[in-house]
């Protein structure tokens, strides 16, 4: 069966602020208490602004050292992304702005649109042209299973939906 919400597609902006760096090895390096407080009260501001409609990319410019800013387009089905931040956005409205805390950072969400469905139409019609298969093959077997045919000498072949005469 064919879920027509796998087929939506979620197109969201967000602000980012990691809750820990990486040092040259790749090891991560915690922040400070202090540090740590900083990036959270900028993400506090940064969700206000956001809610009373201040662009996002001003927002970012306001917290360039520690803030980053992107966009998100997926499925609910999509694996690259946090599993918190794609169950988040599903309850949400366009326009809708969350704040959401994840172990490796914090973000401002805000959903731009929800109301595509990308790539339903063709999975539906693939479908059912499978289960319509899959149904002939099915009764196919049933014909073939239930009944007795013999092949005679005046018979070269037998194949299930044709006549054969021989012309006598």
């Amino acid at each position: 069966s064919v879920d027509k919400e796998d087929y939506r597609a979620y197109e969201t902006d967000y602000l980012y602020v990691a809750k820990h760096d990486y040092d040259e090895n790749y090891h991560t390096v915690e922040f400070t208490a202090e540090e740590l407080n900083a990036r959270k009260e900028a993400m506090a501001d940064s969700f206000e602004r956001t809610k009373l409609g201040e662009e996002m990319t001003a927002i970012r410019v306001s917290y360039d050292e520690i803030m980053s800013y992107g966009t998100r387009d997926f499925f609910r089905t999509e694996t690259a992304i946090e599993p918190d931040y794609i169950k988040l956005v599903s309850t949400m409205k366009p326009g809708d702005v969350e704040l959401l805390e994840t172990a490796s950072g914090m973000y401002v969400i805000k959903l731009e649109n929800n109301t595509r469905f990308v790539g339903y139409e063709e999975a539906v019609e693939k479908a059912f042209e499978l289960a319509k298969a899959s149904g002939v093959a099915d009764e196919y077997k049933k014909v073939v299973d239930s009944y007795s045919i013999a092949k005679t000498e005046n018979w070269e072949a037998i194949r299930m939906g044709s006549f054969a005469y021989n012309g006598k």
